[in-house]
């Protein structure tokens, strides 16, 4: 099955996905979300992007799906 790392977007949080998880694990695939340092000032989108590949490091296959919700498909981009 696939791996999917789920971005949440601006003013949001990983809990964001958690209704979306369940069923994509239901079907096999592995899930990975995680809080972005939204919360600190100054942070830029290379820092969320740092944040989010920091989580999934050595846990996430290579080919894994990048799902972001609104500022989360720039922090994808980034």
């Amino acid at each position: 099955m696939s791996d999917f790392v789920l971005i949440h977007g601006g003013l949001h949080g990983a809990s964001c996905w958690d209704l979306l998880r369940p069923e994509l694990e239901a079907r096999g695939h592995r899930t990975f979300a995680m809080d972005l340092p939204i919360d600190q000032p100054g942070k830029l989108m290379d820092d969320y992007a740092d944040a989010a590949l920091m989580a999934i490091a050595g846990k996430a296959a290579d080919d894994a799906f990048l799902v972001g919700h609104s500022m989360g498909g720039m922090v994808i981009r980034a």
